[in-house]
């Protein structure tokens, strides 16, 4: 049929597109993230995943670098983990998204437990990040999945330099001013954080079989208290 044509979102140099509270796309050029607050009940079927990880960030220059992927029976691949009668409680029950400002915010309830996330692009080249808990009378541990993949080079705050393959690394941070750099972007570490490869998600296609390494994906985990319940990360973009 004929009819006015009008220009799609993915145009635009900047815009911001909502559902609602349950999920929020922002493009302020050069950045793009997404957050979803959209939660559900585990599935028996091997075939869905958790809805676990709620957040991406892409940088026109560095391509992903926070990738949103879920997997299933892995608290590891959380963005945030609390503990219940001694076993580990990763998957949210109820989630919103808001808007405050230039800021851009992720509620999460774990069972009346709440835990935040807020993103701000603050610049061209950098982009903050701050995971927070609420009240918690307990220690909770927090993860992002970098999109850090087989054949990557990674450098440290230290100077070390690590080619990502099947061999596992850690990368422990050594101080409040720690970092790792990759592909052009670098991370600053929370204090006592750690940044492990490969981590690999759950493979539905064969649950006995290892999951091909290309697969693999780098893990940032750190740790919330009540004395310490927020960190902020951010994110430097290195290249002119």
């Amino acid at each position: 049929h004929e009819g006015k044509e009008e220009g799609i979102l993915q145009e635009k140099k900047s815009y911001v597109d909502s559902g609602g509270n349950k999920v929020l796309v922002r493009r302020k050029t050069p950045w793009m993230y997404c957050l979803s607050a959209f939660t559900a009940v585990p599935a028996k079927t091997r075939w869905a995943l958790d809805r676990q990880n709620f957040v991406s960030v892409w940088h026109d220059q560095a391509g992903l670098i926070i990738t949103g992927g879920s997997s299933k029976r892995q608290p590891d691949w959380s963005n945030f983990v609390f503990s219940r009668a001694g076993r580990p409680l990763y998957l949210p029950s109820a989630g919103e998204v808001k808007i405050k400002g230039s800021q851009d915010q992720l509620f999460l309830d774990y069972e009346g437990k709440r835990a935040s996330l807020e993103l701000e692009a603050s610049s061209k080249k950098e982009l903050r990040l701050r995971a927070q808990i609420e009240a918690a009378d307990q220690p909770v541990t927090g993860h992002l999945i970098l999109n850090l993949r087989q054949g990557s080079t990674v450098k440290s705050s230290s100077g070390a330099l690590f080619s990502l393959t099947d061999k596992p690394i850690e990368i422990m941070a050594e101080g409040s001013e720690s970092w790792i750099e990759s592909d052009g972007w670098r991370l600053t570490l929370p204090a006592g954080s750690h940044v492990s490869f490969p981590s690999f998600p759950y493979y539905p296609e064969d649950r006995q079989l290892r999951i091909p390494l290309d697969e693999a994906r780098a893990s940032l985990t750190y740790s919330l208290n009540p004395s310490s319940p927020g960190v902020t990360i951010t994110i430097r973009i290195l290249r002119p």
